[in-house]
């Protein structure tokens, strides 16, 4: 099974993710949001950093998977940071308890985001597969 596409949307970018889980969806959207910003392929070299530990309440899966990519964003723009190795901890609709690591590397993104959109952001379940797109404002 695929885990996640590229589809184009007016002036933005998305990536369709799939997963048979609630947590393949995020460990899935992690990555598809590697790919997309770094395409992973072309990572060489990678030191890391450090291991960071996140927390977060939240009203929904939707939720909290939103404040978790919201997370990476801020250390992938903000720091030049890339994000890998997600552990989920523990992961209920209200709370997420998730650890991953940072890394220094030596490139900067291929495509500047400026934010992760709430447009159709809802895990939908066809067939025994969950997905959700995500959109990306560009």
């Amino acid at each position: 099974m695929k885990t996640y596409e590229r589809f184009s949307t007016t002036a933005d970018i998305g990536i369709r993710v799939f997963g048979t889980t609630i947590k393949d969806l995020f460990i899935n959207s992690v990555k598809a949001f590697n790919y997309l910003v770094f395409n992973e392929n072309k990572i060489k070299d990678k030191k890391l950093i450090k291991n960071l530990s996140f927390k977060t309440l939240g009203d929904s899966y939707e939720n909290l998977l939103h404040k978790l990519l919201d997370e990476i964003f801020y250390h992938t723009y903000d720091n030049f940071h890339y994000i890998n190795d997600l552990k989920l901890n523990k992961l209920k609709p209200d709370f997420l308890s998730t650890n991953f690591n940072i890394y220094k590397i030596n490139q900067k993104p291929e495509i500047d985001i400026k934010s992760i959109t709430y447009h159709n952001f809802k895990i939908i379940e066809k067939r025994g597969i969950k997905y959700i797109d995500i959109v990306f404002d560009i």
